[in-house]
């Protein structure tokens, strides 16, 4: 059974793309992530698209793409108006993160082999999987939307990446444990 968690570590790394250091040799967490911001405004989706993926990249372990994204980031950016259609002076982004399923079902089942060794029950029920990782509301002044933008990267990478890099980490642990 120990060989069968190393075994899906692997799997992990093969289909999350790790990259790997020439000075280490040691693979290290990588997050290929797709970003479609969707607005009838061209001049906020430019804004928001250039903040977002400058965001995202000052990471370091993400690659911003829309090639085989583990991660898709949905975002819409929207200026707030009153019922009679005046102007508030603020902005409202509604954001959705999503996995697709393979990636999704793949790093669930690493998790809770992990964790619980729950196998059997997890092949049982992988058709449940949920895909939306996250869904969150962001209102500002109008002219704070790179700050809104910033804290969407953050929560991203609180809430979404964070528990992925522990993981990851475990997993690398696991098999380094296991060729000792």
């Amino acid at each position: 059974m120990k060989n069968l968690v190393v075994g899906l570590a692997v799997a992990a790394f093969v289909l999350t793309g790790p990259a790997v250091s020439g000075q280490t040799e040691q693979l290290r967490f990588s997050a290929r992530v797709q970003l479609v911001v969707q607005t009838k405004d061209a001049a906020m989706k430019s804004e928001a698209t250039s903040y977002i993926n400058r965001e995202l990249r000052s990471l370091g372990d993400v690659i911003v793409t829309d090639n085989t994204p583990q991660y898709l980031i949905d975002v819409l950016p929207m200026e707030r108006v009153r019922v009679d259609g005046a102007p508030m002076g603020s902005i409202a982004l509604s954001v959705l993160v999503t996995q697709p399923l393979e990636e999704h079902w793949v790093g669930t089942a690493l998790r809770r082999f992990l964790e619980k060794k729950e196998w059997d029950s997890f092949m049982n029920d992988w058709g449940n999987a949920k895909v939306v990782l996250n869904h969150m509301g962001l209102t500002g002044p109008k002219d704070q939307l790179r700050s809104l933008c910033e804290t969407l990267v953050a929560a991203f990478d609180s809430e979404v990446l964070e528990p992925e890099r522990k993981i990851w980490q475990e997993a690398l642990d696991a098999q380094s444990r296991e060729r000792k």
